[in-house]
């Protein structure tokens, strides 16, 4: 389903009690978002060859997180949040300290895109989430990293926000426990929620395994242009 929009839900957009957003390739586009970043990767480092090495940690986290349920079982186990754990792995791979990873990772994936986020926002997406919202629906964003300064870069308010790094959640997408967790705070049945993501391997099967209905979004934007004159019914 990569770069495809795929709809599974039984009802209207409208008649959910609660719709859960993802936000890295759900409310702005992810690909155009990289590559602004690996132009800036790029002038960074071309004046800091000696600190190439950063670049190598940056890649070495990014393919972590993406593979976490697989590498979680040879990880060290530590007794803090998942976060907490992927940069002590990370760390431990590439002879570093988790320190240092942490510096890295808080600039480079959560204050830097800060900046050009906006440009990259899907408008019709966060707009109609407006509406949904003013409307009686219940906003939820759930996300694999920490979505707060995301949102507040875009102009969205949702009702709730929860990140896999949540104590209470303290693990990755697809497994569904945070849809347990919003569904228990929600005091909500699984068939009155519906997810919205863009990877079906993640979002998907996080909403599919706890017995949620979900939209699946095209990476592109302007791929998704159908698929909302379906959805955005007013």
């Amino acid at each position: 389903m990569k770069n495809k929009n795929a709809i599974f839900i039984s009802k209207k957009l409208m008649e959910y009690h609660a719709v859960i957003l993802d936000v890295d390739g759900t409310l702005y586009s992810q690909p155009s978002l990289r590559f602004s970043m690996a132009i800036d990767l790029i002038k960074h480092y071309i004046f800091h060859p000696l600190r190439i090495k950063e670049l190598l940690i940056i890649k070495k986290y990014r393919l972590v997180r993406e593979n976490w349920e697989s590498i979680v079982l040879e990880a060290v186990k530590v007794p803090f949040s998942i976060e907490e754990m992927q940069y002590t792995y990370v760390a431990e791979q590439m002879n570093t300290s988790p320190e240092h990873v942490r510096e890295l990772i808080l600039y480079w994936l959560h204050k830097h895109p800060l900046k050009l986020i906006t440009k990259y926002k899907d408008s019709k997406l966060i707009d109609y989430m407006k509406y949904l919202r003013e409307s009686g629906t219940i906003i939820i964003v759930y996300s694999d990293y920490p979505a707060a300064e995301k949102l507040d870069a875009m102009g969205i308010s949702p009702d709730y926000v929860f990140c896999s790094s949540d104590m209470e959640i303290n693990c990755m997408k697809p497994n569904p426990k945070a849809m347990y967790v919003i569904l228990e705070k929600l005091h909500e049945v699984p068939g009155n929620v519906v997810m919205i993501g863009d990877r079906y391997s993640k979002d998907g099967l996080a909403a599919k395994n706890a017995g949620m209905d979900f939209i699946i979004l095209a990476r592109f934007i302007f791929r998704r242009a159908n698929l909302y004159q379906q959805l955005f019914i007013k």
